[in-house]
């Protein structure tokens, strides 16, 4: 599984995600010029996932409040996406298989 961070704040945001425990993995940056501003986005590739939809939930709660990040999706081995703005914990517990 992976997570695309996209926003100003985007690796802050993604080495907290990795600290969560019970989530293990590590990321890569890719940089974007977009309206002759500087927009980082990272990909987290989660080996092991024992946090939870739950942890990845409050994650983005706590960091799309903050303004550090636009966006974040959830990618699935299969090419499935979830955009994380408006999921429910629910919805992210049936993407996941949990």
């Amino acid at each position: 599984m992976k997570i695309e961070i996209i926003g100003t704040d985007a690796i802050l945001a993604t080495e907290e995600l990795l600290r969560i425990k019970g989530l293990e993995g590590s990321y890569e940056t890719v940089n974007e010029v977009e309206r002759e501003a500087l927009i980082l986005t990272t990909i987290a590739s989660i080996v092991t996932i024992v946090a939870g939809a739950v942890a990845i939930y409050d994650w983005y709660q706590k960091n799309c409040k903050t303004d550090r990040i636009e966006k974040a999706i959830i990618i699935l081995p299969d090419g499935r996406r979830l955009l994380l703005k408006n999921a429910t914990v629910e919805q992210i517990k049936r993407f996941l298989g949990e």
